[in-house]
């Protein structure tokens, strides 16, 4: 091929216009059609959240709760009072007026072994609630329950101590080593005493 002139070029010009033939473009370019869309946005619907929720309609059965089923009963305010150094209960010798109270096996099914107290501290049992403990001399025994200061009672939280209201310098123990039928007496308060401290349970 051979260079041509201006004027040379401008003639074909020419001729290509008469003719119809198709121009070169002067100034390539892209369709905007043709070009790809670099557009990666995504709508909200399609992007999954990252944040975790639970909706009302979640299993209901994941959900821990309490049920009014599984709430205490009024027999619940019920208790055991038993040796720490031992673990036998306090347990009447009989549910009767003036029977003493000694040590027996601890017993879930016992209710002559359950107690429960009153706002003015005295202690009841739940087999008779007419009888409560009493500090009669030096020993402990179920009596009809009366207002006086021998039946109200307090147990300490801090040297786990049952001891009487009005006094508390005699507290409720025993003597030796506890085995069952020891009974339960009030002895001068020594505060690591092992035959003087009771659980609640």
């Amino acid at each position: 091929p051979t260079w041509m002139d201006t004027d040379q070029f401008d003639s074909f010009q020419m001729y290509k216009l008469d003719k119809g033939l198709p121009q070169p473009s002067s100034s390539p370019s892209q369709s905007v059609s043709n070009i790809p869309s670099r557009d990666v946005t995504k709508s909200p619907s399609s992007a999954p959240s990252k944040i975790p929720s639970i909706s009302p309609s979640s299993d209901p059965s994941k959900i821990h709760s309490i049920s009014p089923s599984s709430a205490p009963s009024q027999d619940d305010d019920s208790f055991k009072i038993r040796s720490t150094s031992s673990s036998l209960c306090l347990t009447p010798k009989r549910v009767a007026n003036g029977n003493r109270v000694l040590l027996e096996s601890c017993s879930d099914t016992n209710n002559s072994q359950k107690w429960t107290i009153d706002l003015r501290g005295r202690i009841k049992n739940v087999s008779n609630s007419n009888l409560c403990l009493k500090k009669v001399g030096t020993s402990l025994q179920v009596a009809k329950c009366l207002n006086n200061h021998n039946f109200k009672f307090d147990h300490s939280s801090i040297n786990n101590k049952l001891y009487l209201i009005k006094n508390g310098a005699m507290v409720a123990g025993f003597n030796g080593v506890a085995t069952m039928g020891t009974q339960i007496i009030f002895k001068k308060r020594i505060n690591d005493a092992a035959d003087q401290s009771w659980d609640i349970l």
